[in-house]
């Protein structure tokens, strides 16, 4: 929620999302590693958007029930086209991981309406057993990664000294 510095030690305050409790912790530094839109980047810089370059594509990233029909367990497959591709990972303890990916211009669009709708529309030219079984499974996940791709440029990655924290009043 915030972070403040004053060159020998860092605050921050730390919120549980479940709760919403809150409480101030001390740091000799703090290093922020939490994603894409990191909220440690975004108080330390500035918001997110100024720092994202788009690559024009989606993502969709989610547990199976189950592996894709013909398939061992702990195989691996992917079904690419110009423009997309689907991937599923066959794991070793749990359950497989599907990945989707494809192109898009109108990032912002792909947020509109049923996911698994637009990505039915987006595969519809991947007629393969595994694609299926993946496209079947993505209404009944509750765990689902659907988002844009982007990749974060920034000309520093740290603020102050080469060892100092850094120091920003968050909102």
């Amino acid at each position: 929620m915030e972070i403040v510095g004053d060159g020998t030690v860092v605050e921050v305050e730390l919120e549980d999302v479940s709760t919403g409790r809150r409480s101030r912790e001390s740091f000799d530094l703090v290093v922020g590693a939490d994603g894409l839109r990191s909220t440690v980047r975004s108080l330390a810089f500035g918001p997110h958007e100024r720092f994202m370059t788009t690559w024009n594509a989606t993502i969709c990233a989610f547990p199976l029930p189950g592996q894709a029909p013909s398939f061992g367990a702990q195989d691996s497959l992917i079904s690419a086209r110009s423009g997309g591709a689907v991937w599923v990972f066959g794991l070793a303890d749990r359950a497989p991981t599907a990945l989707l990916a494809y192109c898009t211009k109108e990032v912002g669009a792909q947020f509109t309406g049923d996911r698994t709708e637009r990505l039915r529309d987006v595969s519809a030219d991947m007629d393969h057993p595994a694609v299926r079984h993946v496209l079947d499974a993505l209404p009944t996940t509750t765990d689902c990664l659907f988002d844009s791709v982007h990749q974060v440029k920034m000309d520093r990655w740290s603020t102050g000294g080469s060892c100092s924290p850094a120091t920003r009043r968050g909102a």
